[in-house]
């Protein structure tokens, strides 16, 4: 976990969650930007990412999450999806 918190009080908190394949540490500039704002700013690594990573590169990381959404998703590709608010294949 990272976290900046602001020179004086804070007037808030904000939960920063890194980009696919990210991490905490490289959300460091955001964080000391909200902190700037007033905020306490964390932010953790999701499983799979940064420290709570297994190894693979960002890459790959990058390439399965989408197939593995995708292999769950699969079982609508041939009728309307009954989850389609978040399935991007517009069904």
């Amino acid at each position: 976990m990272s976290w900046a918190a602001p020179g004086t009080g804070a007037t808030g908190t904000a939960l920063w969650l890194t980009y696919l394949s990210g991490s905490a540490e490289q959300a460091a500039l955001m964080l000391t930007r909200l902190a700037g704002q007033g905020l306490l700013a964390v932010s953790f690594d999701p499983p799979g990412h940064g420290r709570r990573g297994d190894g693979y590169s960002p890459e790959r990381l990058a390439g399965e999450v989408p197939a593995s959404f995708r292999q769950r998703c699969g079982r609508c590709s041939d009728r309307p999806c009954s989850n389609a608010s978040v399935c991007w294949t517009g069904r």
